[in-house]
């Protein structure tokens, strides 16, 4: 083999690389979300203690059902899911069955996710952000206000 073939070979190889490094980017999936799986406790502004349960219905959905306990008896809250549809990933609080709020992925890094809606008030940007192994935040960030849950795992 001459250094010519040679250096074809080389470009050849470095050109399958970087085309396959390309499509595991581009292809988008729920896995970097994996770390919400679990029941979660956090705590409302005004100190009320609620849940939050995630589970992974499927490679292209998770569910998550909101709860709280009125002494022993747990109270149903609200529910949303995070669902991959096409190659968008979207939040989607379904709680109102009539009216789905709907935020769209904006920014998916291994530990976070941000999505937004500008169209949704009060609150057109949701960030959830693992913090520790067994911590998560959920940022709630509108026009004139922000809140920050933070969450700690319970199982």
């Amino acid at each position: 083999m001459n250094f010519r073939h040679f250096k074809i070979s080389v470009c050849c190889f470095l050109l399958f690389i970087l085309q396959a490094c390309t499509t595991d980017q581009n292809q988008k999936s729920l896995n970097n979300l994996d770390w919400l799986i679990g029941t979660w406790q956090g705590q409302s502004r005004s100190g009320n203690v609620f849940y939050e349960e995630w589970i992974k219905s499927s490679p292209k959905e998770f569910i998550n059902h909101n709860y709280h306990f009125e002494n022993d008896l747990k109270i149903k809250g609200g529910s949303s899911k995070i669902i991959l549809q096409g190659e968008e990933i979207y939040y989607i609080n379904d709680t109102d069955s009539s009216k789905q709020l709907r935020w769209k992925a904006i920014d998916i890094q291994p530990a976070s996710v941000t999505f937004g809606n500008d169209s949704i008030k009060p609150y057109n940007r949701i960030s959830f952000s693992l913090s520790s192994q067994n911590t998560w935040d959920a940022k709630l960030t509108g026009v004139k206000d922000t809140i920050t849950y933070s969450l700690k795992r319970i199982r």
